[in-house]
C-alpha cells in the first residue's frame, strides 16, 4: 500500500463497491417522487474523494475500460500513477473477493441479437426450451446492488483473482427480459417478419448462456481476452419464405468455438461453428469489430461491424437449387462455392431506466456477398432490420 492513499482514501474505495451505479447522478424531482429518496447526500463534499468515488463506481460497474475517461480528473485532484495502481489493485481483490462485479455487456461478445440466429417461431420455441430462463444477449449489463462490507484490508491471496476465468469484463450475472424483431426471414428474402422474443444472458463463472455464443463455457475470460466453446442454433428457413417453395433449411446445431480481443477501446472477435445437426451441416466463421461508448452513466452506444464466410457445402444447401429443385420450382440451377457470405452494420443504444431496469433499441443494415448474392432464391441483397427491449438485471 503506498503512503498516499490513507484510511479514508480506502474507506471511500471500500464503501463505493456497494454504491450502484444511480448515486454517480443527483437524483431529480421526478426519480425520487417515483423511486422514492435515495439514502445519502452524494456527491461527497470533498472534491477529491468523489473523484475517487466516482472512479471506483464507474470501474466496478463498466469495466477499466469506461474508468480510464476519469483518470485526468483523478490525477489532477491529487492522485499520483501509484496511488492509481494501489487503488485499482484495491478494487480488483475486493471485487473478487466479494463476488462479483457486473457491469456493462454491451460489445459483441455479448452481443445484441444475431438476427440470422433467430429467423422462426421455431427458433423461438427451441431456444425458450434451451435456455429457460428468457432473456438477452448483445445488449445486456448487469448492475451491483447489494451493499458490501467494508473491511479495510486488502486479502492478499484469493482464489481466482483478476485475469482469471470467470473474472472478465461482464462479472457474473443473470439478465432477463422481452423484445421484439423486425427483419428479412433470412439474409436476402424478400418477405419481413415481426417476431416477439425472449432474451436472455447468464454468466456464472465460466459457464455462459446467450443468443450469440449459446450455451458453453469460458475457460479464459479476462479484461483483454476470452476464449470460450459451446452450442449454439443455427440458420434456416421455411419452405414458404423462398421463390416458388423451392426448398426449406431446417434449424440446426452447431458446434461453436470463439476468441474474442479487446483492446484501446475496441473489440475483435472471431467465431467457428460446424453445424452437426440439421441446418446445412457446413462451417461457418464470422469477424466482428465493435467499439462500445458510454455517453454517461445511463447511456450507452455500441456501433459494430461483422463479416461471415461459408464453406462450399453451408453455401451451396442455404441459397443453392439443384437439378431437381429447379424442375420442380422453375428456378435456374445455382450452386456457389465456399466463400464470404454475407456483411452487415449495426448501431446498439442501450439506456439505463433504474439500476435494474433497461431499455434498447438496435438497427441494422445486411447485405449479401461473394456468389451467393446472385442466387435465384435471393430477392433483396441489402435490407435493414431492427429490434426492441426490456431487461431486468438481477
Amino acid at each position: 500500500m503506498t503512503q498516499g492513499l490513507g484510511r479514508l482514501d480506502l474507506a471511500v474505495i471500500t464503501l463505493a463497491l456497494g454504491e450502484p451505479a444511480s448515486s454517480l447522478n443527483r437524483q431529480g424531482r421526478v426519480a425520487r417522487w417515483i423511486f422514492g429518496q435515495r439514502q445519502g447526500d452524494l456527491p461527497l463534499a470533498n472534491p477529491k474523494l468523489e473523484q475517487l468515488r466516482k472512479y471506483v463506481i464507474r470501474r466496478r460497474l463498466f469495466g477499466g475500460r469506461a474508468a480510464t475517461e476519469n483518470l485526468t480528473q483523478l490525477h489532477d485532484a491529487g492522485y499520483d500513477q501509484a496511488d492509481l495502481r494501489e487503488i485499482d489493485r484495491f478494487i480488483d481483490r475486493l471485487s473478487t473477493a466479494k463476488r462479483p462485479r457486473k457491469n456493462l455487456q454491451f460489445t459483441k461478445r455479448t452481443e445484441i441479437f444475431m438476427p440470422r440466429l433467430l429467423s422462426t417461431y421455431g427458433r423461438i420455441i427451441i431456444s425458450t426450451a434451451l435456455l429457460p430462463l428468457p432473456f438477452w444477449s448483445d445488449v445486456a449489463y448487469a448492475q451491483v446492488s447489494t451493499p458490501i462490507d467494508p473491511p479495510i484490508t486488502i486479502a492478499e491471496d484469493v482464489p481466482g483473482g483478476p485475469g482469471g476465468p470467470g473474472d472478465g469484463p461482464d462479472g457474473d450475472h443473470i439478465a432477463i427480459g422481452v423484445g421484439g424483431m423486425y427483419q428479412p426471414a433470412f439474409v436476402g428474402a424478400k418477405k419481413y417478419r415481426f417476431q416477439p422474443l425472449p432474451v436472455i444472458d447468464i454468466k456464472q463463472g465460466m459457464f455462459f448462456a446467450n443468443f450469440q455464443n449459446g450455451i458453453g463455457v469460458a475457460p479464459l475470460d479476462n479484461e483483454t481476452i476470452t476464449v470460450g466453446i459451446g452450442v449454439t442454433m443455427t440458420d434456416n428457413y421455411r419452405r414458404r419464405d423462398t421463390p416458388n417453395r423451392v426448398n426449406r433449411v431446417r434449424m440446426g446445431a452447431g458446434a461453436r468455438g470463439f476468441v474474442a480481443y479487446r483492446q484501446f477501446g475496441l473489440e475483435a472477435s472471431v467465431g467457428l461453428t460446424q453445424v452437426f445437426a440439421g441446418g446445412t451441416r457446413g462451417m461457418i466463421a464470422d469477424f466482428n469489430l465493435s467499439r462500445p461508448i458510454m455517453i454517461n452513466e445511463r447511456l450507452f452506444l455500441n456501433p459494430s461491424v461483422t463479416a461471415r464466410w461459408g464453406n462450399a457445402k453451408h453455401n451451396n444447401r442455404f441459397y443453392g437449387v439443384n437439378a431437381q429443385q429447379s424442375d420442380a420450382s422453375g428456378l435456374r440451377e445455382f450452386r456457389p462455392g465456399s466463400g464470404l457470405l454475407d456483411a452487415k452494420a449495426e448501431l446498439g443504444v442501450q439506456y439505463r431506466l433504474t439500476d435494474h431496469i433497461g431499455l434498447g433499441v438496435m438497427g441494422g443494415v445486411s447485405t449479401l456477398l461473394g456468389d451467393n448474392k446472385d442466387s435465384p432464391i435471393v430477392r433483396k441483397k441489402t435490407a435493414p432490420y431492427g429490434l426492441g427491449f426490456i431487461s431486468y438485471n438481477f
